[in-house]
């Protein structure tokens, strides 16, 4: 097929895209002028210069293609107005959208976040769940949901919803500073690390991807995409000690200070419709996150499988590869 994947240049769209080179597609990435397309250039993709809040560029980008993976979005590390990620997130989807719709493509795959979902959960999530998304990144990509199923109910657009995981894998320096400190020593956990985390390797995320394009008979449906199951913080945290040779005996903060502030916030966006800054900058140390992948397994047939140790020795690999971590030895000593 003639694919099209918008955010080809992020960490999940240069894995999506060189995937589906690997299986015979032809894969055409979208790619602002300021954007680095290096990988891109390397895989043979065709490169499409363009913005998605520009829909004469969406329309020459979607032109004879057959699917489209609609990735590109302004996220939390962007740190943007209100106003600004509704242009890229709301607007810019409805203009991939509707490119999408007036090309006839088989399958739109928008790819949304478990964000949508908001940050106080206590029990497993499914799709059935209500969302309550809790800063301007997470209520826009909810927005974008909305703007893709109004086409797929009103005008017959054939839509896939993925909400993804938080991803980790090569390729990603989310974990880089964790990993750093934790060599160094100086890394205390937020309270006790007991809260459990709901993580996808990038592999297992590409395959689900995949299949929310490939497979028939699942126009209109919303998917959680993440990994096999949720683990502790403390138990990923020691995993990378390890790997790294570490101590993996780590100190913790006290959590009522943060746990007010986190609290604080959700108030005021609830509230006034303001987000505070650093909003969810601690929620990998305060919050539940655990998923349900059963709708995925059963009508996608998608089964993830890198366990967190065997996907942190991967990263931790490319991140010695790449230079970004120093030995042991040389922090000891």
């Amino acid at each position: 097929m003639n694919i099209l994947v918008t955010g080809a240049t992020g960490f999940i769209g240069g894995r999506l895209a060189e995937a589906l080179v690997k299986e015979g597609h032809q894969v055409r990435g979208l790619a602002r002028q300021t954007s680095d397309t290096s990988l891109l250039k390397t895989l043979d993709i065709e490169i499409i210069n363009g913005d998605i809040r520009d829909a004469a560029a969406m329309k020459k980008a979607v032109g004879d293609c057959q699917c489209v993976y609609h990735l590109a979005a302004k996220t939390t590390k962007d740190r943007l107005s209100k106003k600004q990620y509704y242009a890229h997130n709301v607007e810019g989807t409805k203009n991939v959208a509707q490119a999408a719709l007036n090309a006839g493509v088989n399958r739109l795959v928008y790819a949304s976040t478990i964000g949508v979902y908001g940050t106080v959960r206590n029990s497993s999530i499914d799709e059935n769940a209500e969302p309550n998304p809790d800063s301007y990144y997470r209520e826009t990509k909810l927005g974008g949901e909305k703007e893709v199923c109004r086409l797929h109910r009103d005008s017959g657009l054939s839509l896939v919803v993925a909400r993804l995981g938080s991803v980790y894998g090569p390729g990603s320096c989310n974990w880089l500073d964790v990993c750093r400190k934790i060599l160094e020593g100086n890394f205390r956990i937020i309270g006790a690390g007991e809260n459990p985390d709901h993580m996808v390797y990038v592999d297992d995320l590409v395959e689900g991807l995949r299949r929310c394009g490939d497979v028939k008979g699942v126009e209109g449906r919303t998917y959680i995409i993440t990994g096999p199951e949720p683990a502790k913080l403390r138990q990923v945290l020691e995993i990378i000690a390890d790997e790294l040779g570490a101590d993996t005996a780590l100190d913790s903060l006290p959590v009522t200070p943060f746990r007010v502030y986190q609290r604080l916030c959700g108030l005021v966006y609830r509230s006034f419709g303001i987000q505070l800054p650093r909003c969810h900058y601690y929620d990998l140390f305060l919050m539940s996150h655990i998923f349900t992948t059963t709708k995925a397994q059963e009508e996608l047939g998608y089964f993830p499988n890198v366990s967190l140790r065997d996907g942190f020795r991967r990263l931790l690999g490319w991140y010695r590869e790449k230079g970004y971590l120093p030995s042991v030895e040389e922090v000891q000593g």
